[in-house]
């Protein structure tokens, strides 16, 4: 995690920046010549732009007014930025909820320094003010007597990602099953990535772990070129959400013993 400085129009609000990237050379030991490397279900951009979307635009998760830097009434608009750079060096399969299990793991592990602002005006250099000062450069001082703060998520939120298989008939097991259209549908909880590979599409549902409420919902097309469709229905996605609820008490219940 790293931190910056950022200014926002509301008061006293930071910002979460997510970039996510996948290392190539790849390697993935179901696809050991990497020839399907950019076939995974969710991209980079769809991974960053989620786990982005649930920190900074959900206040049940995170207040990014924690965020802000000092007390002094004339910097109110001085908030910290946090940037959590994700790297996959390798995956098999499901990348979007170990992305998402990361951020919340190295969240709930970081503090925030507690600092006094302060302005420089350009003649004195190393004066610090309490008034603000024409064409000033404004600066940071770590209060080295106070303890650093520990960031606090509101909730925690998981993502529990099942893959939708369309098929006629086949041996395998599924974790769940339903019929619909004369179309037999196969629901594959956290799907590998030899599953995601004959996947029409999958669901990934995004819950609190405390409150069992729904954060929000994706849905991504497979990357088949069987065809069939990747449509759920209403009690479909209610299994996948109550599935959701399950995974996230267990994985919250992971990350408090560590």
């Amino acid at each position: 995690n790293n931190h910056g400085t950022t200014s926002n129009n509301n008061k006293a609000r930071g910002e979460v920046d997510v970039i996510f990237e996948y290392a190539f050379p790849f390697h993935n030991k179901s696809d050991p010549n990497n020839n399907n490397a950019a076939t995974s279900l969710a991209s980079a951009e769809t991974i960053q732009g989620l786990i982005s979307k649930t920190l900074n635009h959900n206040p049940t998760v995170f207040d990014l007014r924690t965020l802000a830097i000092g007390n002094n009434a004339d910097h109110q608009h001085l908030a910290w930025k946090v940037t959590i750079h994700l790297v996959c060096l390798n995956q098999d399969g499901n990348v979007l909820d170990a992305a998402m299990l990361a951020t919340v793991a190295a969240l709930r592990n970081t503090v925030v320094p507690t600092v006094t602002s302060g302005v420089r005006s350009g003649s004195e250099e190393d004066h610090y003010s309490n008034s603000n000062a024409t064409n000033g450069v404004v600066q940071l001082q770590l209060n080295e007597n106070e303890n650093a703060v520990k960031l606090q998520l509101l909730c925690t939120p998981v993502s529990l990602t099942i893959g939708i298989y369309n098929c006629e008939s086949t041996t395998a097991t599924p974790d769940y099953e339903s019929e619909t259209n004369a179309t037999k549908k196969r629901f594959i909880v956290d799907p590998t990535a030899e599953e995601e590979a004959v996947l029409s599409g999958s669901v990934t549902v995004v819950m609190s772990a405390e409150e069992g409420m729904v954060l929000d919902v994706l849905k991504c097309t497979g990357t088949c070129s069987s065809g069939g469709s990747s449509m759920i229905s209403g009690e479909e996605l209610a299994m996948c959400m109550q599935l959701g609820v399950a995974r996230a008490k267990e994985v919250a219940d992971i990350l408090c013993s560590t």
